[in-house]
């Protein structure tokens, strides 16, 4: 589903890119201090419709004065949508999840150093009809979509409002200098809040053309931009305390289905990095392990696009 947003981020692709050289060259753009990105979630290339189904988001980030250590502000808005495996099905106890979108404002502050980087990201958004996902779910189905298919959203998961905070650092190693650069991180994170509570550890591996961590796309930075093309590996574990997409809200939720989730939730990705000039592409494969005792594994990609001016 959601193919028409897909569409459109390709399209900026295309724009940015054509008549440019793809050579990586050592050459550094000046300093900017802004980005705009537009980042698409879908599970539409794996031929699914179910789950975390798709995702949209929009970001601005800003490079901060210096100081001790270098800091960025992030804001962005995202939608969520997700669904059960059957679109046509209305009997809930036939249901392997219930449905539910998620609509968010984030503010995230990173600060980065020689090797580490620390960052915080408070959410606030609402769940429920009033989210929208239903309405772009169908209206694609309705308008874009081959199959026609319109889901029930019988059931969905009730109007509310969640808050979170999300505390993430990664600890990074480098393995291997120019000419190609290897990295090692450790990507420890917290969640607490009304919608997610969960633990998580990742390790990632980082291969090719790559910058050191204060100057590359794989956490966003800004300031001096160089070229890059890499790639990365990332394996990671999650404890799921909460989730509020198959729980329903921490503090009292009356939806009419909801779901314990699996507490133990693997996950790996590729991931793929291009940064010329002003302009970033990422590209991500995810895996997760189910997610409730009656769902089975899912595939996801990631398309993002950011410009830096």
């Amino acid at each position: 589903m959601n193919s028409y947003n897909l569409l459109i981020l390709l399209s900026f692709f295309y724009s940015f890119s054509i008549g440019q050289s793809f050579k990586l060259n050592d050459k550094p753009e000046k300093i900017v201090k802004n980005q705009i990105e537009l980042s698409h979630d879908n599970d539409f290339l794996q031929f699914t419709d179910r789950y975390y189904t798709a995702g949209n988001f929009i970001t601005y980030r800003r490079l901060l004065k210096n100081k001790k250590y270098k800091r960025q502000n992030s804001f962005f808005l995202g939608q969520e949508i997700y669904t059960p495996s059957d679109l046509e099905e209305t009997d809930i106890s036939k249901f392997d999840r219930p449905y539910a979108s998620y609509l968010g404002f984030n503010f995230q502050h990173t600060v980065t150093g020689d090797d580490w980087i620390f960052d915080f990201l408070y959410s606030f958004g609402i769940t429920g009809g009033i989210s929208g996902g239903e309405w772009i779910q169908n209206s694609f189905h309705s308008t874009a979509a081959t199959d026609s298919r319109t889901a029930s959203w019988t059931g969905q998961i009730n109007n509310n409002f969640t808050n979170n905070c999300y505390f993430n650092y990664i600890k990074e190693w480098e393995l291997n200098a120019n000419p190609f650069n290897a990295y090692f991180t450790i990507n420890p994170s917290v969640a607490i809040g009304i919608k997610d509570v969960y633990i998580q550890n990742d390790f990632v591996f980082y291969f090719g053309k790559r910058n050191p961590i204060q100057h590359t796309a794989a956490y966003n930075q800004l300031g001096v931009l160089n070229n890059e093309l890499f790639f990365g590996i990332r394996t990671g574990y999650r404890y799921v305390v909460h989730d509020t997409m198959l729980q329903g809200n921490l503090i009292g939720d009356s939806s009419i289905f909801l779901v314990e989730p699996n507490h133990h939730l693997f996950i790996v990705n590729t991931e793929i990095y291009f940064r010329r000039g002003r302009t970033d592409i990422k590209i991500y494969y995810n895996y997760n392990s189910s997610e409730t005792i009656n769902t089975d594994y899912h595939l996801t990609m990631t398309l993002s696009l950011a410009r830096n001016f």
